[in-house]
């Protein structure tokens, strides 16, 4: 099971951590989260960011700290350091496939058909124009004037729900 602490030092690595945390329930792994950051790297950035492997967006080592605990128990809290950190339910990303553009999985493991984002019909080859390009957007997931991608979709809401109610409750995605 996994949960997330904050507010732990930019100055600790990951291994630092690990030897430094106490906790009544053992440790699995622990892992710095990241922000990502769209644009070049500047020269008067922070010597803790880097550039991920693609050269175009930022990753900017956060102050939290994502915890893999042994079995399916999570602690209230633990001690990093003699410091005392609460610990929250880690909630998965909702993941979105941008090959058929449905929720629940990506596009390496897709078993469905290549769809048009804005309308989700099949997609269009390689240059090819849409032929409704320039009309509404329908969102293949709930049907609205959006598309497939739009944080603001009801379906997408649904499925972060899901996910909050599996990481908070501690039941699998099909039980939530």
């Amino acid at each position: 099971r996994k949960g997330i602490i904050r507010d732990v030092s930019l100055d600790l690595s990951n291994e630092e951590i690990l030897t430094g945390l106490e906790s009544s329930v053992d440790v699995v792994s622990v892992q710095r989260l990241n922000r990502r950051r769209g644009g070049p790297l500047s020269s008067s950035s922070s010597t803790h960011t880097h550039v991920n492997n693609d050269n175009n967006n930022l990753l900017i080592p956060s102050r939290t700290i994502l915890i893999t605990f042994k079995g399916q128990t999570l602690p209230d809290r633990v001690c990093l350091y003699m410091i005392k950190h609460s610990i929250t339910p880690f909630v998965s990303k909702t993941s979105l496939c941008f090959k058929c553009f449905r929720f629940g999985h990506i596009s390496a493991q897709c078993k469905g058909h290549a769809r048009c984002i804005d309308y989700g019909e099949a997609r269009h080859e390689d240059g090819g124009i849409c032929s409704r390009e320039g009309g509404a957007s329908i969102c293949i997931n709930c049907g609205g004037p959006h598309r497939a991608s739009d944080f603001s979709c009801p379906e997408y809401s649904f499925q972060r729900r899901i996910r909050e109610i599996s990481a908070y409750e501690n039941v699998p995605l099909s039980k939530a």
